[in-house]
């Protein structure tokens, strides 16, 4: 919709979603799978259903807590900025509710 070439899910640590030359990164992270602290809309059978955010101790899959994912997230996106990368964080359930705000977070990001 931008007309920005782009290029996904490129060998890099964490896997980024999207890659933007010369140097920016966007990761579209799940709501479960990186478990969202904020409270969320999940899209379920076509309707959106609230969800309050995950708490840190909370189990979100085996013995995987909700903070050891944060941890890992940060970590990631740490190390990428020290090799020079731009990287911005869009949770999941932005995209599904409020798509030009993203658009528009998008946007500020690449005019760095």
């Amino acid at each position: 919709q931008l007309g920005i070439k782009f290029k996904k899910h490129i060998p890099l640590d964490g896997q980024p979603d999207v890659f933007i030359e010369p140097n920016f990164l966007i990761f579209v992270d799940g709501d479960f799978w990186h478990a969202n602290p904020k409270p969320h809309f999940i899209l379920k059978r076509r309707k959106l259903i609230k969800r309050d955010g995950f708490k840190p101790d909370e189990n979100i899959i085996r013995d995987k807590l909700s903070k050891d994912s944060w941890k890992y997230d940060k970590k990631i996106t740490k190390t990428l900025k020290s090799k020079g990368y731009h990287v911005l964080r869009i949770w999941e359930s932005e995209l599904v509710v409020n798509q030009e705000k993203c658009i528009k977070k998008i946007q500020k990001f690449l005019s760095i």
